[in-house]
C-alpha cells in the first residue's frame, strides 16, 4: 500500500527552500518524510570548507531536525559526502553535463522508498546546475517507481531566484515527462516559511533569504510553484 510524501533533499535546508511553503500548508498527503541525502557536510557560511567535516555535519544535523520537529513532519538523515568532500566540481556547466552517480545514492533512494512507501515523491528540477542536486535528479527520474507513485519536480531555490521564467521552463520541458505546472498559494504561511528558515543559521545567509522573499512575488503572487507528472 502507497502513503505518504517523500521529499527528496540533497542537502540540509533545501526542502525547507524550495518547498517550505507548501510543508506549512499541509498541502502533500501525511506522513511527510523528508530525506537529506547528503547529510555529510564539511561547509558553513562563517567559516568556509572545513577539513573536519564531523562538526559541520552534527550542526546542519541538528538544524534540520529541528526545522522537522517545527513543522511536524518525519526527518531521514543520510550521510552520504557532498561534492566538497568527494572532490568533484561543485557546479556543472550545465544540466546536461554527464556527472557520475556517488557510490551510495542508488541503495539509498531504494531504501528509502522501501522504508516510506510514497504515493508522492518530490524531487529538486536541478536549477542552478549543483551536482548534488543534478545527480538525485537524474537517478530519481530514471529509477523505475511504481505506477502509483506520482512523480513532483521543485523549482531549487536560492538558485530559482535568479532565472527567468523562459529558463525555468525549458528546464521543465527538457525532463522529458509531460509535467504541468502547479501554483501552490502559499499567502498565509510565507511569514512562517521565512522565519522558519532562519533555523539553518549555519548556512544561510540573510541575502538568501531575500532572494526568498523576492522569489515568492515574481510572478504576482505568494506562491510556490512545482512541475507535476501527468498521467
Amino acid at each position: 500500500m502507497n502513503r505518504g510524501t517523500l521529499v527528496l533533499s540533497p542537502h540540509a535546508d533545501d526542502a525547507a527552500l524550495s518547498v517550505g511553503g507548501a510543508l506549512q500548508r499541509s498541502f502533500f498527503p501525511s506522513p511527510v518524510t523528508v530525506a537529506t541525502l547528503f547529510g555529510r557536510s564539511n561547509y558553513s557560511r562563517d567559516g568556509g570548507f572545513h577539513a573536519d567535516w564531523t562538526e559541520v555535519t552534527s550542526i546542519r544535523r541538528a538544524e534540520d531536525e529541528r526545522y522537522a520537529t517545527r513543522l511536524g513532519i518525519d526527518l531521514d538523515y543520510r550521510e552520504l559526502p557532498e561534492a566538497s568532500l568527494r572532490d568533484v566540481p561543485i557546479f556543472a556547466k550545465n544540466a546536461r553535463e554527464t556527472i557520475a552517480i556517488p557510490e551510495g545514492l542508488e541503495p539509498t533512494l531504494r531504501d528509502l522508498l522501501a522504508a516510506t512507501r510514497p504515493s508522492e515523491v518530490l524531487i529538486p528540477l536541478g536549477l542552478g546546475h549543483h551536482v548534488d542536486h543534478l545527480v538525485v535528479h537524474h537517478v530519481a527520474l530514471a529509477w523505475p517507481f511504481a505506477t502509483a507513485v506520482r512523480r513532483w519536480f521543485y523549482e531549487d531555490l536560492p538558485y530559482a531566484a535568479a532565472l527567468g521564467g523562459r529558463v525555468i521552463r525549458r528546464r521543465a520541458r527538457d525532463v522529458g515527462l509531460p509535467l504541468e505546472p502547479i501554483d501552490i498559494d502559499i499567502t498565509e504561511v510565507v511569514d512562517q516559511k521565512i522565519d522558519a528558515l532562519s533555523i539553518y543559521a549555519s548556512q544561510l545567509e540573510p541575502r538568501d533569504l531575500r532572494k526568498v522573499a523576492r522569489h515568492r512575488r515574481r510572478f504576482g503572487r505568494t506562491r510556490e510553484r512545482l512541475w507535476r507528472e501527468t498521467r
